[in-house]
């Protein structure tokens, strides 16, 4: 491993035809916002889209193609992500993974979506882009406690944090009080937004049980959501497929908007389509 060089860099950013596909981006008309649902929802749309061009043009690069194409590749060939019935892995949890917690193996570990500062100033982007995009590469998936839900404003509690928080959720599914979710949320001041389809928790798994979780992994109840121990588990495990596994496994149904788990990510007992689980089920 070793430091990004500089001439990399310079590299990723020389390529003059890329201000055209930017302008685009950044056009709060264009094709690319007819569906949005609110200013949020707006930048939401316009700072992923200049995370995945980005992406697209770290991948390309001849000294990091193999570094970030590998692994992702092989995911995308294992996971297959779409939306259910074809795939539990979701495109917006996918793709936020590859962009937000995959890091290529230099020092320090670097995300796509960090590279777009070195973006910035060649292009001389909005600094309310430029933020955004930072406050998705930064994001993290979650688990949250439902406490209420009004249209697509909700009000949640993270688990093991306690932290309360109110993000917009526009995928139409409308949550229930007592509900577990697990996504991801974007911080985008001075509102939060969910950034992929709710994963929805159902029994047996319940609150407790995520607790006990968190516990195993030697993170305590009421950590802070900036813990560095807790941040590595949520967006880069030591087992880099941990959360595409639970969810694969976890996976019991859909309906437009929300996808549903059960289980607990440590226990494979406890998920429907581990290999633990159906020996215990043909052992009955």
């Amino acid at each position: 491993m070793k430091h990004l060089p500089k001439t990399i860099i310079r590299q990723l950013v020389a390529d003059s035809n890329l201000g055209q596909e930017i302008s685009e981006i950044l056009d709060e008309n264009g094709e690319m916002y007819k569906n949005a649902q609110s200013d949020l929802h707006k930048r939401m749309i316009s700072a992923q889209h200049l995370l995945s061009l980005v992406a697209s043009i770290v991948s390309d690069h001849p000294k990091l193609d193999k570094k970030f194409t590998r692994v992702i590749t092989k995911a995308e060939e294992e996971y297959m992500p779409s939306y259910p019935p074809m795939s539990p892995i979701t495109e917006s949890y996918f793709t936020l993974w590859t962009l937000c917690d995959f890091a290529i193996d230099v020092v320090p570990p670097t995300t796509a979506g960090q590279f777009v500062p070195a973006f910035s100033q060649r292009f001389k982007l909005p600094g309310q882009v430029v933020s955004d995009c930072r406050a998705i590469s930064d994001s993290r998936m979650g688990f949250y406690e439902v406490i209420s839900q009004k249209k697509s404003i909700v009000e949640a509690r993270e688990i093991p944090t306690q932290e309360p928080i109110t993000f917009e959720c526009h995928s139409g599914y409308e949550g229930r009080e007592g509900e577990i979710w697990f996504l991801r949320i974007g911080k985008l001041p001075p509102g939060n937004i969910s950034l992929t389809t709710p994963y929805v928790i159902q029994q047996p798994m319940v609150r407790p049980d995520i607790e006990a979780f968190f516990e195993r992994q030697g993170i305590s109840s009421s950590v802070s959501g900036d813990d560095k121990k807790f941040r590595r588990l949520m967006k880069r495990p030591k087992e880099k497929n941990f959360w595409h596994e639970y969810i694969f496994c976890g996976y019991t149904g859909y309906e437009s908007g929300a996808v549903f788990l059960t289980g607990v990510p440590d226990i494979p007992e406890t998920l429907p389509h581990s290999g633990s689980f159906v020996s215990k089920q043909a052992a009955c």
